[in-house]
């Protein structure tokens, strides 16, 4: 992604892999409102992303005790991505 500071181009990064941060090592009285809502932000788009794959690979089964896994990782990816 191009940016610009002033006339001075730069170059930015986008998060390729929607994978939560992980909450134990936010210390989240350090952030600012601004960098709290990106998290935020971040984390819904990681919990709409993984749970769309989960439920496809779920509906594509193949195994048994897809559905206690399906319910297993969907819990986790709940907790995850709550709100900070």
């Amino acid at each position: 992604t191009h940016f610009a500071w002033g006339s001075r181009p730069y170059l930015g990064f986008r998060y390729c892999s929607p994978v939560p941060f992980c909450r134990a090592l936010i210390e989240v009285e350090l952030l600012e409102p601004r960098q709290r809502e990106w998290i935020d932000a971040f984390h819904v788009r990681c919990r709409d992303e993984v749970n769309a794959e989960l439920l496809r690979r779920a509906a594509a089964g193949g195994k048994d005790g897809v559905e206690e896994d399906l319910a297993r990782s969907q819990a986790w990816l709940w907790r995850e991505t709550q709100p900070l």
